[in-house]
């Protein structure tokens, strides 16, 4: 009996032991792997430290040729919400082998800032996301975004008010835009297209193109945006219905109203 009691005390104390070890390698291999990817986000900022109070832009070859796919795909969600201002042109898909930066100037104590939350294993949990999907989800947002701007930039800029009607450039959707990008916009343009926006000379008020812009480009705009055309003109048309229908009960209100008035007066 008690040979059987050190067999089994023997035997749980051995798988003990082991698991412990296996959980203590498995720990090491992983703490391993990720001290090896903060050194891959470490390398990336300090390339971009060579740049200091330059425009990212200046930095963007070295960083495309000095990191390989694989160490860019490992760190590049991790630096992005450290904030280095990765951008996303809204015309092409975004490509991991050309990585482009926004013209913001390149401050060497932020990059300090965002190597110190590295160096510290603050942000492993961002190492390896998935890159594709991080970038793109805002491609349709951006790519929209981009088009409100291109026709404030080039058409309402240049319109006129005039005898009670907003005339915009000639030709303006095929000069600016292709079919399917005006259609993108045709709701956008339907809330711009208004007489608040002119003086009573006829031109812009002044400033209304740069807060216009502004407004784009903190998302204020985004739910005309998204809106489709035929929902949009379902809605007015719904909307124009219910005036009319509103008008004739109250003229039938009025009319029956009047109707018992002159009867009383009668009696």
């Amino acid at each position: 009996m008690i040979s059987i009691i050190v067999t089994l005390l023997t035997t749980a104390i051995g798988a003990f032991i082991g698991t412990m070890y296996g959980s203590k390698k498995l720990y090491e291999y992983q703490q391993s792997g990720k001290v090896a990817t903060r050194k891959t986000a470490l390398k990336a900022v300090n390339i971009l430290k060579k740049y200091a109070d330059q425009p990212y832009t200046n930095a963007q070859f070295d960083f495309n040729t000095s990191l390989s796919i694989s160490e860019k795909r490992a760190v590049l969600v991790a630096l992005h919400k450290l904030g280095i201002p990765i951008i996303v042109p809204p015309t092409i898909a975004f490509q991991i082998s050309d990585i482009q930066f926004s013209d913001a100037k390149i401050v060497k104590e932020e990059l300090d800032s965002i190597e110190a939350q590295l160096d510290n294993g603050n942000c492993d949990y961002l190492f390896y996301e998935d890159v594709e999907s991080h970038f793109s989800s805002n491609l349709r947002l951006n790519t929209l975004r981009e088009l409100a701007k291109r026709y404030v930039n080039n058409v309402m800029k240049n319109s006129r008010y005039e005898n009670g009607y907003i005339s915009d450039p000639k030709n303006w959707e095929t000069m600016y835009f292709t079919p399917g990008e005006v259609q993108a916009i045709m709701v956008f343009y339907k809330r711009v297209h208004d007489q608040m926006y002119y003086e009573d000379n006829g031109i812009l008020r002044a400033g209304i193109i740069e807060k216009l812009l502004n407004e784009i480009e903190i998302g204020l705009w985004d739910s005309y945006l998204f809106w489709d055309y035929a929902a949009h003109q379902n809605m007015q048309s719904q909307n124009m219905l219910a005036t009319i229908m509103s008008k004739m009960l109250s003229s039938d209100v009025k009319n029956n109203s009047d109707s018992s008035e002159s009867t009383q007066e009668q009696k």
